[in-house]
């Protein structure tokens, strides 16, 4: 089953956005649908709805008339290879509401190397997926897709025609292959630079001359080879002095330094920067980037950074890969997006990866994990510290990959008192789990793998322990989703006395007003501004967040479920213990 009714209602009052699509297709498919495919195969895949119209402002099962024709007519669009570069595995659905029929297509990613997907033997009818729209690729998209796709030669592969004695930064090797002989090989000690490149796959022959491949340069490039073939900077490093919260373009970056080197000498100073800014200065060792005392959370941001510098698209020039460092978070983005989904990066194992040279260069002397378990090594030590998992984006319409660690425990206060509420006796991974979903207010599969450690399968159960303890819900079925429950923490939480005054509650020496005591009524589970205000019935945007909101988020009755993107398109807000205090004592 690809959605269940109910599902698909809740869908509908949030609209369409990156992974569905409705159109009212009544009696016959729309005349663009083909793009939406083409978008849905290009970025994340997604699921296309006949059936639905939007009236007054809402969208509206009104049924497909001719279910048989309509169905038909798609899948064989959907298949013309006239009409579209790739046959797609097309999955279909019917579901009935009464009299009224729905339809629902869902479009699988396409793979990698399939991409793009494009519409009438033409390349540049190609679209990707933003929001709820779909964009025509640009000419940089389609360069970035079609290096992606390239199999038989990477981008790093490829050779450079220069002089192959001259292009190097002799520094750059000599550290290299001391740290390659100390760890795998002696006897590579006694050839020359020359030979040593050769062995490794980093000079190849072009038109019958030697030359060095991109990795090679990249790698070892001297500071005139790096200009010429790297049209831009290898990692921008930021550090601020404040949260990520109170960031101001007026106030800007404490400190910065732009990296246009190769990447041996990149990794040195970033290494070198983490030390300068670290909570606890320390000195590294010059051969190892490491200190004896070595706060646990810098395996994690090395990790981090050797993941940016392989994984890079060093052939897209129009973006910059950055570090920035906040009092609260660590940021890192980098211009190329994960070629799997968040699930599958999470597990161990071999994965396809952009520059395969310049990963095995890293890892031939240590500093890259073995067989992609880089990330599950970086969610382990988070989770050691028992901090809040750091967050992955991979977003594939924009070709980014960005990694964030939050500076955030993931039981404070408010979820002791929690757990303490529920009276229940939970191990280490449900009390994770809840933790989690008590500050969020939801949790999908990815995030409970990162949670616990455990594959999709062990993770969910983890959570469905908690769904027979009716402390959490189980919203879905076909990618399970998790949502908090507050039924059973809400009864045994100590009542605060409230006084009220006609429809107004006092309370921490602030006023919350009738509108206010209704947010906290429709803040049932988490939800958006604009599923707020819908259900409120109010219009002015600005007005309703400055005037009744902030002073909620204010007095700690609600909270973000993104704190630290304020602004995001996925912010949701939900109640805190203390506004569920208050909610309880209003009912």
């Amino acid at each position: 089953m690809l959605i269940t009714p109910e599902e698909l209602v809740k869908k509908l009052k949030f609209g369409e956005w990156n992974e569905i699509e409705f159109k009212a297709a009544k009696f016959e498919i729309p005349a663009k649908i083909l793009r939406t495919v083409s978008a849905f195969a290009n970025t994340n895949g997604g699921l296309i709805v006949f059936g639905v119209t939007e009236i007054d402002g809402e969208l509206t099962i009104t049924g497909v008339k001719d279910v048989d024709r309509v169905q038909s007519e798609f899948l064989n669009l959907a298949r013309n290879p006239e009409k579209i570069s790739l046959n797609l595995p097309i999955s279909a659905q019917a579901l009935h509401f009464d009299d009224r029929h729905v339809l629902c297509f869902r479009i699988p990613e396409a793979p990698v190397q399939e991409k793009p997907v494009f519409l009438n033997k033409e390349l540049s009818a190609s679209y990707i997926r933003k929001g709820a729209n779909n964009f025509r690729c640009d000419r940089e998209e389609l360069l970035d897709f079609i290096r992606n796709a390239s199999s038989e030669q990477p981008y790093d592969s490829q050779p450079i025609a220069t002089n192959v004695h001259s292009f190097y930064d002799e520094e750059s090797l000599t550290w290299y292959r001391k740290e390659f002989e100390d760890r795998v090989s002696k006897n590579d000690d006694k050839i020359d630079a020359l030979s040593f490149l050769r062995k490794h796959g980093f000079v190849v022959e072009l038109e019958g001359r030697e030359v060095p491949t991109r990795a090679a340069v990249l790698l070892f490039g001297d500071q005139q080879h790096i200009l010429q073939h790297l049209p831009k900077m290898v990692v921008d490093l930021q550090w601020y002095s404040h949260s990520k919260e109170e960031y101001s373009p007026i106030e800007g970056w404490g400190d910065r330094e732009v990296l246009e080197v190769n990447l041996i000498k990149s990794w040195q100073k970033i290494n070198n920067f983490f030390s300068k800014h670290s909570l606890r200065p320390y000195k590294l060792d010059p051969k190892t980037l490491k200190r004896i005392d070595d706060p646990p959370e810098n395996d994690s941001y090395r990790e981090a950074a050797i993941n940016l510098l392989v994984h890079q698209d060093y052939g897209n020039f129009g973006r910059r890969a950055t570090i920035r460092i906040y009092k609260d978070i660590v940021e890192f983005n980098n211009p190329g997006n994960a070629f799997l989904p968040r699930k599958e990066l999470l597990v161990g194992g071999e994965k396809r990866t952009r520059n395969p040279q310049i990963v095995n260069a890293f890892r031939r002397i240590g500093l890259s994990e073995q067989a992609g378990s880089g990330l599950g090594k970086i969610f382990t030590i988070w989770r050691v510290l028992g901090y809040v998992p750091p967050s992955i984006e991979n977003d594939k319409a924009e070709q980014t990959f960005r990694l964030k660690f939050p500076k955030q425990k993931l039981i404070g206060y408010e979820q002791s008192e929690a757990i303490k509420a529920t009276g229940a006796n939970l191990d280490d991974k449900q009390t994770m789990v809840f933790a989690y979903l008590h500050r969020f207010g939801e949790a999908n599969t990815a995030d409970l793998m990162a949670l616990t450690g455990l594959f999709s399968s062990g993770a969910i159960q983890i959570a469905d322990s908690l769904v027979k303890m009716d402390l959490a819900i189980r919203e879905s079925t076909v990618d399970p989703k998790f949502v908090f429950s507050k039924i059973a923490v809400v009864a045994d939480l100590p009542k605060k006395q409230v006084t009220r005054q006609d429809d107004n509650i006092s309370t921490r020496n602030e006023t919350i007003s009738k509108l206010q005591l209704n947010i906290l009524d429709v803040l049932d589970k988490p939800k958006s501004l604009t599923q707020i205000m819908k259900q409120l019935g109010y219009v002015d945007r600005k007005s309703f967040r400055a005037t009744h909101l902030k002073l909620l988020i204010d007095i700690g009755a609600v909270e973000m479920t993104n704190p630290h993107k304020p602004n995001s398109p996925s912010q949701k807000y939900s109640l805190t213990e203390y506004g569920w205090r208050l909610w309880n004592e209003k009912a």
